[in-house]
């Protein structure tokens, strides 16, 4: 994704901000392997904020650019 295509970072302490951190604080939480249904609502928040339809990987790396998570060098692939 190029600079010009990524979408703007979200503003800390607003609705948006706080429902995308909460669901990913899920994800990463999880032990590896883990099925807790958490990258299924990761995902489904993400497309209801209008990020389209995405798989988890991107949906985790998304949700941490929108929310300015600090680099964890975890390959959630």
């Amino acid at each position: 994704m190029s600079e010009t295509n990524k979408p703007k970072r979200l503003t800390p302490n607003t609705d948006e901000y706080n429902l995308v951190y909460t669901h990913l604080e899920r994800v990463l939480e999880q032990p590896i392997g883990a099925a807790k249904g958490n990258h299924a609502a990761l995902v489904m928040v993400m497309r209801q904020l209008g990020y389209g339809s995405l798989n988890k990987v991107d949906a985790i790396n998304l949700a941490k650019y929108l929310v300015d998570f600090p680099e964890d060098g975890q390959d959630w692939s």
